[in-house]
């Protein structure tokens, strides 16, 4: 069987956002028809689909309406990206957040959580020397049971204070 040729075909902003209008237009009604009717289940949809007549248009421009952020974390500041990592409890992730925060606010600049992850990564591996030689001058007990909480602690005391104290003697730019 031969192949299709490729047709190139010119790309039209307008017509392909009225393409995509039309098909939520057509799908809202199919996907709230085919929803469960159980009292318990709200079946209103999400958002009201972008119709052709309100969007925003000019002859040689074309601009989409705002979209609601998906998340705040300082609502002073304004909308920013929510970060992946997790802290172990809420408060940590509160902490953190208001750490962050204070760093932006000093450098008058947003600074992404990767960032100073990065650099402090960086910063422990730049003293791998001294964080050996500390272990090997006291060796770390071992892991502990994830479910005891005490001892977890402890453990990971140990580990922050090997990893600050090698941080202390390390050289920069070693």
């Amino acid at each position: 069987m031969a192949k299709k040729k490729f047709e190139e075909e010119e790309y039209d902003p307008f017509t392909e956002e009225a393409r995509r209008n039309l098909a939520r237009q057509v799908s809202a009604p199919l996907a709230q028809a085919s929803a469960p009717t159980s009292a318990s289940v709200n079946t209103a949809p999400a958002s009201e689909p972008t119709r052709v007549a309100n969007m925003p248009v000019s002859r040689n421009r074309f601009t989409l309406p705002e979209t609601p952020a998906l998340t705040v974390a300082n609502p002073a500041k304004g909308i920013t990206k929510a970060r992946t990592f997790k802290c172990a409890s809420a408060t940590q992730d509160k902490e953190l957040d208001a750490f962050i925060v204070r760093l932006e606010e000093a450098s008058s600049t947003s600074v992404p959580f990767q960032v100073i992850a990065r650099a402090a990564i960086a910063a422990t591996m730049r003293s791998e020397e001294q964080i050996v030689e500390l272990i090997r001058r006291n060796p770390p007990q071992r892991r502990p049971a994830n479910v005891s909480a005490a001892e977890y602690a402890q453990f990971e005391q140990f580990w922050m204070d090997i990893v600050m104290e090698a941080l202390r003697k390390v050289r920069p730019y070693q």
